[in-house]
């Protein structure tokens, strides 16, 4: 009965963190915002999990802006940019194409997801026009992260939806990302940050 416990405690405890998603934004050493997500995926092969990966950008990045620039299934590697709309909102709200890198590195029964290289594109616009894009980076608005307070320790609108929008965003398809290289072995997958790559 105690094993039966413990087996349930354990597959409940894997299951919740397999799709942990991030509270902050991770930076890394050099100052610049890079999301990494490593995981465990049991009798998957690095072929098949390398397809998943494939069909899944195909899938979910379809515009002339998102490319592959690596696709390399003998080593396991794809490489790839992309966009999401974002809403940003502040004094009125604006429509930003958040851009980014995404590494995919996989081998047999493991993956590791990179993303990195983020900046934003917001257009303005009015009645009669739209105006041309403004290219800003995390570091314009949100990092360090005492760019976002104002003097009296509350947040500033606008660098504070940037923050939101961009972990909501990230996570969102980071989730869905594990979850198409881990369906059919969901109970066997595991998210493990700290694992050797």
């Amino acid at each position: 009965m105690k094993s039966l416990i413990f087996i349930i405690c354990l597959l409940t405890f894997v299951s919740l963190n397999a799709f942990s998603q991030f509270n902050e934004i991770p930076v890394d050493s050099t100052g610049k915002v890079r999301f990494v997500k490593l995981g465990v995926v049991d009798s998957i092969n690095k072929d098949e999990l390398f397809t998943r990966s494939k069909d899944w950008f195909n899938r979910h990045f379809r515009s002339e802006e998102d490319v592959i620039l690596i696709n390399d299934k003998n080593s396991g590697k794809l490489v790839c940019k992309g966009f999401r709309e974002i809403t940003i909102s502040g004094i009125i709200k604006s429509k930003t194409r958040m851009f980014f890198s995404i590494n995919i590195f996989l081998k047999d029964g493991k993956y590791k997801i990179e993303v990195y290289d983020i900046y934003y594109y917001s257009y303005e616009t009015d009645e009669e026009e739209i105006k041309p894009a403004t290219k800003s980076y995390p570091q314009d608005w949100y990092l360090p992260i005492d760019k976002m307070k104002k003097s009296n320790g509350s947040f500033k609108p606008t660098p504070k939806s940037y923050y939101d929008e961009t972990l909501r965003s990230i996570n969102l398809f980071l989730e869905d990302l594990v979850k198409e290289l881990s369906k059919e072995n969901a109970d066997k997958t595991i998210d493990n940050s700290n694992m050797d790559w």
